[in-house]
């Protein structure tokens, strides 16, 4: 049985993709407007930030995304300090 954070994931990117769009998912180690934890925030490309975030520890936001068959791209140079990665 697929977790329903995958499915919710999964359907963001296939919409996403049917608007012709990228989908990422970018993880913040307490950003300023929730300081009290982890949270993974959509992006689209083109489009930019989104309202969309899930809140989990680290090692869950990573299984979700791996389930959902996404790929880790660890911080780059430059990132945030906030960023710990971004998945896509």
């Amino acid at each position: 049985m697929i977790d329903d954070n995958v499915t919710f994931v999964l359907k963001l990117q296939d919409n996403a993709a049917k608007r012709g769009a990228l989908n990422l998912w970018t993880v913040y180690d307490r950003p300023t407007d929730y300081p009290h934890g982890i949270v993974a925030r959509q992006h689209l490309v083109p489009g930019g930030p989104t309202d969309v975030m899930l809140i989990a520890p680290l090692e869950e936001l990573r299984s979700i995304f791996r389930d959902a068959a996404l790929v880790c791209v660890g911080r780059q140079e430059g990132d945030d300090v906030k960023i710990i990665e971004t998945w896509l």
